[in-house]
């Protein structure tokens, strides 16, 4: 399947996981190449506080690009421990 086959597939939802509101640039330039839509945008950490400042960080920055903000629930609940 191509890349333009699976943005176009029906009840896909696109997730990425930032550094910081200057990664949303290459998010930015797949929406436009791949016409995707009902994109997610989470901030990376591995702690409650880390997730909070990438969120606060991200929001003015979405909020222009119509792209959804979203959490990592496992950070908050188990912070990074592995394999849950």
């Amino acid at each position: 399947m191509t890349s333009k086959a699976f943005a176009a597939a029906p009840h896909r939802t696109f997730k990425f996981v930032v550094c910081s509101p200057e990664d949303l640039a290459e998010i930015d330039d797949l929406v436009a190449r791949l016409g995707l839509d009902r994109v997610w945008v989470m901030p990376e950490g591995t702690t409650e506080r880390a997730l909070d400042d990438g969120m606060r960080a991200l929001v003015p920055h979405l909020a222009r690009r119509g792209y959804r903000l979203g959490t990592r629930l496992h950070v908050h609940l188990w912070g990074d421990e592995r394999g849950r």
